[in-house]
């Protein structure tokens, strides 16, 4: 697997309410990637993710699962967790190692009880997050509704990026950062990309207007540049839009169709250009009360935040690097008791990947 500098790495959580999407969009990414040779389902009980006896029984996410992908040279960590109320555990504890959030919204249903408690736990440690409102082409789907109970939960800054459109019964996607309208064809894939089409036109300048705004909002030379200006091309808007993502102020807002795979290329692009990395994150601080500084060369420091019991493996410990490097045989020291710990064996994602034989190549 190619090697990635801290700058090429982004550390993401899918969160979301039962049966948002959350497994399925995973599934997606990895596929899109070319991972996967194809996907499986929940009800097939052949996801990557969801391996556990427990969640084929069930059909659904019980355990969060880390996974990566790669896209456009950038490496995706993702933690897929489950959404039902009774494993808010296993969401909480990921949201100390995930950089950024995606947030997945139902377009059915809209924000749900389990989104607000999920909200809770992004909210209290300040994520930057993604919101995600899936299934837009399903027939009870309801985009404005979901959008507008988003507003009603976070306030006025949820920002629209893309808002669904059906042209010549083929689902489209209006992207109002890029000024384009994505056609999906049945299969979904790859989409055939063209212009604004003219009825669509007004809308689409107003949101493009209310995003630019938004953006230069969060840093003083980009607001001096939009008063000079009176606009931002798309890399200034990228970066006011990263800031307000960093400052808990910004949460731009995305449609897809993660089963018919729609739009999820274009959300993993925009996790790599703009979703923050832990490179742009504010230096955390150890049980010491000195800053841990995401720096490849500082000195090792390591976040545990999930240990299980696997057959004919034994116990996996999954930790997140804040700081330097970790080799096989590390002598590491516990914050909390000052014992030392001996890393007997470090792997990364894709050896467990393997390991659990769902790699469907």
């Amino acid at each position: 697997m190619k090697i990635y500098d801290d700058k090429h790495i982004k550390n993401i959580a899918l969160v979301g309410a039962h049966a948002s999407g959350k497994t399925t969009l995973a599934e997606t990414m990895l596929f899109e990637a070319g991972l996967l040779n194809r996907r499986g389902t929940r009800e097939d009980k052949n996801t990557v993710s969801d391996y556990h006896d427990i969640e084929h029984e069930r059909e659904t996410s019980v355990y969060s699962t880390t996974l990566h992908t790669e896209w456009r040279n950038y490496k995706i960590n993702i933690i897929d967790t489950p959404g039902l109320d009774d494993f808010m555990g296993e969401i909480a504890s990921t949201m100390h190692v995930a950089d950024s959030v995606v947030m997945l919204v139902n377009a059915q249903h809209g924000v749900e009880v389990g989104t607000e408690i999920i909200w809770g736990y992004i909210n209290r440690y300040s994520k930057p997050t993604i919101f995600v409102i899936n299934q837009i082409d399903h027939a009870k789907a309801n985009y404005d509704q979901s959008y507008n109970s988003i507003v009603d939960m976070v306030g006025n800054n949820a920002v629209k990026i893309q808002y669904p459109l059906v042209v010549d019964g083929a689902q489209c996607i209006i992207d109002v950062l890029k000024m384009k309208m994505y056609k999906f064809g049945p299969e979904g894939g790859k989409p055939e990309k063209f212009d604004i089409p003219e009825d669509q036109k007004e809308l689409a300048d107003m949101l493009h207007n209310e995003l630019v705004e938004k953006a230069a909002e969060n840093d003083e030379e980009l607001m001096e540049l939009y008063f000079d200006k009176g606009t931002l091309n798309e890399d200034e808007m990228r970066a006011g839009i990263k800031k307000g993502m960093l400052n808990h102020e910004l949460f731009p807002v995305f449609c897809i169709s993660a089963l018919h795979d729609m739009g999820s290329g274009r959300l993993m692009g925009f996790i790599d250009n703009v979703a923050p990395g832990s490179a742009d994150m504010v230096p955390e601080q150890s049980v010491e009360g000195e800053d841990v500084v995401c720096d490849p060369n500082g000195p090792t420091a390591l976040f545990i935040y999930k240990t299980i019991h696997e057959p004919n493996l034994g116990q996996i410990t999954f930790f997140k690097v804040k700081s330097g490097e970790v080799k096989a045989n590390d002598k590491l020291v516990n914050s909390h008791n000052e014992l030392f710990i001996t890393s007997s064996m470090v792997a990364t994602l894709d050896y467990f990947l393997n390991k659990h034989k769902v790699n469907k190549k």
